[in-house]
């Protein structure tokens, strides 16, 4: 009992900064023998990011291409766009490889469960290199993004047009139509949905670089396991046949679940790679 509950631990250690950043934006798994009403509510939170994704990018689509004139500013503009885009694609993706993340989770639980000691040690230290990796993307992209979103808005003040017209910067520029979004409170609701949309964003950021480090991470492990158990095997010469056969059996079972698991990577991650290549390259050609 003290070992299963070790190896439950350990688990927990190694996602204690990806489970956070999943958790809100509704992507971290949720039991299989949850409820119906959590089940249902995970699916309403799905909705919250979608609604803050487009509150933010629809006004800048339309300010962009209805109302600003100057081509620099659109270009400007165009970054914005694209980033809150890849951010959109990738939040879906995660959600459609949503059982292939649940899959690879209960897998690494499992490991841990039925690892031995000496293995535990090996997971336990590429557990440590990704907490200390996932750290950095977190102080990284909050510590930036909280000063892009909100403090420097707030630094910049009021600005005075030349037509003797006050104006209250956002966070995220956009085009509101016949809304007057100076006047209060609706500045204020506006000014929080868009500090809000920026966290989530940035969730998404870190939670898709925290959950491809886990999952590599992992990978390797296993690797480094696959290779201790082919150089245990090479290095004993005193082996009866019989030890020998289970030893090699052992390892081609071990290969194959490595194998396995590699494919959950691959599905989790394809996608997401994809989009940050295509979106991290079209903004110089911009």
């Amino acid at each position: 009992m003290a070992r299963t509950t070790n190896a439950e631990e350990s688990p927990r250690y190694a996602t204690r900064f990806v489970k956070p950043m999943l958790g809100l934006i509704g992507v971290w798994p949720i039991p299989s023998t949850s409820s119906s009403f959590s089940k249902l509510l995970r699916r309403l939170e799905h909705v919250l990011p979608y609604f803050l994704f487009f509150l933010t990018m629809v006004p800048t689509v339309l300010l962009a291409f209805l109302k600003e004139k100057n081509n620099k500013t659109k270009v400007k503009l165009m970054g914005l766009i694209i980033s809150n885009g890849m951010q959109i694609l990738k939040y879906t993706i995660l959600l459609y490889r949503y059982k292939e993340i649940q899959n690879a989770l209960e897998a690494i639980r499992q490991d841990w469960i039925d690892a031995t000691v000496e293995n535990r040690l090996i997971f336990h230290s590429k557990a440590e290199i990704g907490r200390r990796v996932v750290l950095i993307f977190v102080v990284t992209a909050y510590g930036s993004g909280i000063c892009y979103r909100t403090i420097l808005p707030l630094l910049k003040g009021t600005i005075v047009t030349p037509d003797n017209v006050t104006i209250r910067p956002l966070p995220f520029p956009g085009y509101f139509g016949i809304l007057n979004v100076q006047r209060t409170p609706l500045y204020e609701i506006l000014f929080t949905l868009q500090v809000m949309s920026g966290l989530v964003s940035y969730s998404v950021i870190d939670g898709t670089c925290g959950i491809s480090t886990l999952l590599v991470l992992h990978a390797c492990s296993m690797l480094n396991i696959l290779v201790n158990k082919i150089k245990a095997l090479v290095d004993k010469t005193d082996m009866t046949d019989a030890i020998v056969r289970r030893r090699i059996r052992q390892i081609v079972d071990y290969q194959t679940k490595i194998k396995r698991f590699l494919d959950n990577v691959d599905a989790v991650t394809e996608y997401l790679c994809l989009t940050e290549m295509v979106g991290g390259s079209s903004w110089p050609d911009i």
